[in-house]
């Protein structure tokens, strides 16, 4: 979960230089922009440019302190899929069963697509549906969403949204009573809106373009020239001689 400033016309300090922040990074949002923030955000290029540095110095060094009404006004909280919470996106992962215990169980997708780009990365996200049941039949309107199958590939559309969840230590030392139950953590989900199985991603080199990403295929020789090749893809490789393991044949004479 991260922390990052809006850029609002009374907040003209969240317009990022590194397109960090929402509407002044991108080119439409720059059409679109009315002339009195755009100007504002020119004004506080500077400004701005050193509070990313230290907002990005100081989020890492320890927790900061963010008043609850400034969260949808001058913060939004991003979530694992890289957009704020309650913003609806689309995903595509594998789905699999959550730890046993805790809040975390159940239904979980491990992420591989989201909004059309790739992803390699850890992004494990649990799963909740936003109003039918996993199989149940859409009785009230809306899409019924089917029961998920470990193992499966689905494309998903829904949103981030979350909250605290279990109970702080320091409450069962005033409190003199023990329940059962977590600590005092965020704990996020994804409300599933859509689902719909799909076709299993396998990763090809065009879907991660000027990226480091882990590809599997048959090295073989193409034209003379050293090749990975996949399904339906050909990239030129270069490969770095295997090591053996010394031997007494190895032993100088």
């Amino acid at each position: 979960m991260q922390l990052r400033r809006r850029c609002t016309e009374e907040n003209p300090s969240g317009c990022g230089p590194f397109g960090i922040w929402r509407r002044c990074s991108s080119v439409v949002g720059l059409v679109a922009m009315p002339w009195t923030l755009l100007r504002k955000c020119a004004q506080s290029a500077q400004l701005s440019f050193s509070l990313a540095l230290s907002s990005f110095a100081s989020f890492g060094d320890e927790p900061q302190n963010v008043p609850i009404e400034k969260l949808g006004q001058e913060f939004e909280l991003v979530g694992k899929l890289h957009a704020p919470l309650g913003t609806v996106v689309s995903v595509v992962g594998v789905a699999v069963e959550g730890p046993f215990k805790g809040y975390e169980g159940g239904p979980n997708l491990r992420v591989r697509r989201i909004q059309g780009k790739y992803y390699q990365k850890d992004i494990q996200i649990v799963l909740k549906p936003y109003f039918h049941d996993w199989g149940e039949e859409a009785t009230t309107g809306g899409p019924a969403l089917p029961k998920l199958q470990a193992g499966e590939t689905y494309k998903l559309e829904g949103y981030e949204t979350g909250g605290f969840v279990g109970i702080p230590s320091e409450a069962y030392t005033h409190g003199e009573l023990m329940i059962q139950t977590t600590g005092h953590y965020f704990r996020h989900h994804f409300a599933v809106i859509k689902a719909e199985p799909t076709d299993q991603i396998s990763y090809a080199p065009w879907m991660f373009s000027g990226e480091k990403a882990l590809l599997s295929g048959i090295a073989k020789s193409v034209a003379g020239d050293s090749a990975l090749v996949g399904d339906d893809w050909v990239t030129s490789a270069d490969f770095c001689p295997v090591s053996r393991r010394a031997s007494a044949s190895d032993a100088p004479r």
